[in-house]
């Protein structure tokens, strides 16, 4: 058995751990991890004719780490975010609507509370508003629950401030939130700024960011640069960053991309991608040239055009690392389609 890869019992619960385990494991065995589909078709689509045509950016708490044993995931519609909940991570129901004006959601478990963070547009339909040029302006918030049912109101987390948040004709954005801990901060990394997509006709988000606080419900106050942004040299993040989830290792810290980027044919996409980072604010990319998971790899016409935001935790009750994401099927904004999806790791043999 290797003794770096474990669950120790006994030790505190932490954002990424589960009740009364604590998982460790080195950068280098979880970019050894074999990925594959869990399931070919999608997991989840939006729930009823009057959802919309998406069901996007993924979070999820596993059955270790919930208050009933179950599996609980949420995710946006053109409405707001949606609560499903599951006995096996892959037959999933629909349990409700958390709120409205809110997308790009995710969440943390810190001392016996979630958090739910997520990105607050102006406008409860404000994805549609570019239709009648309204400039974007959205602000990350936190809402709170003892059980992941009943929440709390929502508190601002994060406004635009900086000049990289909008130094754009779209607007200005801070989304995408990932909040751990590390070394007794929190660290709240997100998304800002936007960037047309022009075979799509909406934006993505152009940089990656991070903002700390002493505690998990801030206040956070944002490092006056992005930690990443788009570069000609990436061939699969060359137009803009999208998103990214952060996960605090043994030795370091690792990170799921969805770089979004432009082909030698001119044409859009979206891949995910694996970083690492001795810090957690200096990220190098692991996959420069062949991306973690791509369109149209696996599992046909609904992943076609974009593999876009995931959010990626070990779940030990399956021996297994479980990424939810979500996948698009079509480049123009009227015909694409939005579906939720899961890539499982076999973990390796642990001692507890």
């Amino acid at each position: 058995m290797r003794e770096s890869m474990r669950l120790a019992a006994g030790r505190a619960i932490d954002c990424y751990g589960v009740l009364q385990y604590t998982f460790c494991m080195t950068t280098q065995e979880f970019l050894a991890l074999d990925w594959h589909l869990l399931k070919e078709s999608p997991l989840i689509a939006p729930p009823g004719l009057l959802s919309g045509p998406i069901i996007a950016d993924p979070t999820f708490v596993g059955p270790d780490a919930s208050p009933d044993g179950l599996w609980h995931l949420f995710a946006h519609t053109i409405h707001g975010i949606e609560h499903f909940v599951s006995r096996d991570g892959e037959a999933w129901t629909h349990a409700g609507r958390v709120t409205g004006r809110a997308m790009r959601a995710f969440v943390v478990f810190a001392d016996g509370t979630y958090h739910l963070f997520y990105e607050q547009p102006r406008f409860q339909y404000a994805d549609i508003m570019f239709l009648f040029h309204v400039p974007w302006c959205s602000r990350i918030v936190r809402i709170s629950s003892a059980d992941l049912v009943r929440w709390s109101a929502p508190v601002p987390v994060l406004e635009p401030s900086l000049p990289w948040h909008a130094d754009n004709p779209y607007g200005a954005s801070v989304s995408n939130p990932c909040v751990i801990e590390a070394g007794g901060k929190w660290i709240l990394y997100y998304s800002a700024g936007l960037t047309h997509v022009a075979d799509c006709g909406f934006e993505e988000p152009t940089h990656i960011a991070a903002a700390v606080a002493e505690t998990v419900t801030g206040p956070y106050t944002p490092l006056p640069e992005p930690l990443l942004s788009p570069h000609a040299d990436l061939p699969f993040c060359n137009l803009c960053c999208g998103s990214i989830k952060v996960m605090k290792l043994d030795d370091g810290f690792v990170g799921v991309q969805n770089g979004i980027y432009v082909d030698k044919d001119g044409r859009s996409g979206s891949a995910l991608l694996r970083l690492t980072s001795a810090d957690g604010i200096h990220f190098v990319h692991v996959d420069r040239e062949h991306p973690l998971f791509a369109p149209n790899e696996q599992g046909g016409g609904w992943m076609r055009s974009h593999i876009y935001a995931c959010d990626f935790r070990p779940v030990p009750a399956m021996s297994a690392w479980y990424l939810f994401f979500n996948a698009r099927n079509d480049w123009i904004w009227t015909r694409g389609r939005e579906r939720i999806g899961c890539l499982t790791a076999r973990m390796q043999p642990q001692d507890i």
